[in-house]
C-alpha cells in the first residue's frame, strides 16, 4: 500500500526546515554509494542521521522530528535520515533496495521541488520529488531513488517506524 499525501506541513514549518538543512554550517556526510557498494563514486550521496538504534544522533533532531512524530502517530522511530542527492548533468536512477530490516513503515518526506522521482517496483509506480509530499508505504516494497538534474539538490527525510 502507497499512500501521497501533499501539503504535509504547514508552509511556514517546512520553509523552517529547508533553511536549516541547506544552510552553509549543515552538517551533511558523504557517502560513496547510494545502494550497492560496486559502484562507488558513480552515485554518492550526502547524508544527515537524525536517530537510529534506538537513540537521538543529532542536535538537530528535536527542530526537524518533532511535528513528523506527531503528525504521523509514531508509537517506535527506528531510524529518520535527511538523504542529499546532488545535482547531475544526468538523471541516476540508484539501486532497488527495502526498508524491511529497519522497521514495518515508511514515511518519505520530499523537501524540495525537483525533477527527480522515486520509483516503486511492485506496483509499478513512479512519485514525483514536488516539495511537501509524504509518500508512505510498507518497508518490504522494493522502490529505489534517482538524483535530479535541474536544480542544486534533491533533499528527502526518510523515517522508519513502527
Amino acid at each position: 500500500m502507497i499512500k501521497i499525501k501533499n501539503n504535509f506541513l504547514p508552509k511556514k514549518l517546512l520553509k523552517e526546515i529547508n533553511f536549516l538543512v541547506t544552510d552553509y554550517s549543515f552538517p551533511w556526510y558523504y557517502h560513496p554509494f547510494v545502494v550497492d557498494d560496486n559502484i562507488k563514486g558513480k552515485e554518492m550521496y550526502f547524508t544527515h542521521i537524525l536517530f537510529r538504534e534506538d537513540m537521538v544522533n543529532s542536535s538537530f533532531y528535536e527542530k526537524i522530528m518533532s511535528n513528523f512524530l506527531k503528525k504521523l502517530n509514531i508509537k517506535k522511530l527506528k531510524r529518520a535520515k535527511l538523504n542529499l542527492y546532488p545535482f547531475t548533468n544526468k538523471l541516476i536512477k540508484h539501486g532497488w533496495h527495502t526498508d524491511s530490516e529497519i522497521s514495518n513503515k515508511v514515511a518519505l518526506f520530499y523537501l524540495n521541488q525537483n525533477n527527480g522521482f522515486t520509483f516503486f517496483k511492485n506496483p509499478n509506480k513512479k512519485i514525483e520529488s514536488n516539495s511537501n509530499k509524504c509518500v508512505l508505504f510498507d518497508s518490504d516494497i522494493v522502490h529505489r531513488s534517482t538524483n535530479c538534474t535541474d536544480t542544486l539538490c534533491r533533499i528527502t527525510l526518510n523515517i522508519n517506524y513502527d
